[in-house]
């Protein structure tokens, strides 16, 4: 009986360890399915989390007026202020970018640039969607004197000095003033609306020959007035 036990107990242990040893190659081989369904909704929810919608774009072809090669004027019905200007390798003529008008409230930027084939054409690349209405007062940022943008609810213009800033309701129908200001109010309290301000002052005073020429001065006196310090 003794010897029966001991035989049955031998075959019991070679059967565990089979059973064990094959538990252990099936799990280095493959993992387990709850696992992998587990990693996939981590990773299905990780790219809901980070993933942001790209911005919409659409290209526009249209004939340009005048015939100006330094006009990229698109009349689209919104108002934009121009904030750039560089030539690409692609094309002898510039690219213009615009900003909405409502920026920073509105996203919407364009590029327009003539046509390196038909000059005569101007392509417009629009980026986002506007979040408000046509304006009723059609003009384009390049258009404008230097210094100036034309922004909704309000306008920024910069004196000839560059010493102040005005900050004015546009038309915006009667009845609406009082709406406007409230509007302007929020506006200008949001770090965006400083930085477009900022933005600005910068283009004013870098269009202005005068204001350059002093700082240039002010610039090599000054390091002249430390090399001589250096010296003695």
């Amino acid at each position: 009986m003794s010897e029966e036990s001991r035989r049955l107990t031998r075959e019991l242990d070679t059967i565990l360890a089979d059973r064990s040893s094959y538990q252990l190659r099936a799990t280095t081989a493959s993992p387990a399915p709850s696992n992998a369904a587990a990693m996939e909704v981590v990773l299905d929810t990780a790219a809901g989390v980070t993933a942001e919608p790209r911005p919409k774009v659409r290209t526009v072809r249209v004939r340009a007026e005048p015939p100006d090669a330094e006009a990229n004027v698109v009349k689209d019905g919104y108002q934009w202020r121009k904030y750039g200007q560089k030539v690409t390798r692609d094309n002898p003529y510039p690219r213009a970018y615009f900003r909405c008008a409502y920026a920073p409230s509105c996203p919407v930027k364009k590029k327009v640039q003539r046509c390196a084939e038909d000059s005569s054409v101007l392509v417009a690349q629009y980026e986002g969607e506007h979040n408000h209405a046509q304006s009723e007062f059609v003009s384009d940022a390049s258009t404008s004197q230097a210094g100036t943008s034309h922004s909704l609810p309000c306008s920024i213009s910069i004196d000839s000095l560059g010493r102040t800033i005005t900050l004015g309701l546009t038309n915006q129908g009667s009845g609406s003033n009082e709406t406007a200001v409230v509007g302007v109010a929020e506006m200008v309290a949001t770090p965006e609306f400083r930085k477009v301000l900022v933005e600005e002052m910068v283009n004013f005073l870098r269009n202005d020959s005068q204001f350059m020429e002093s700082l240039t001065t002010a610039v090599t006196a000054r390091m002249m007035e430390k090399n001589s310090d250096r010296i003695f």
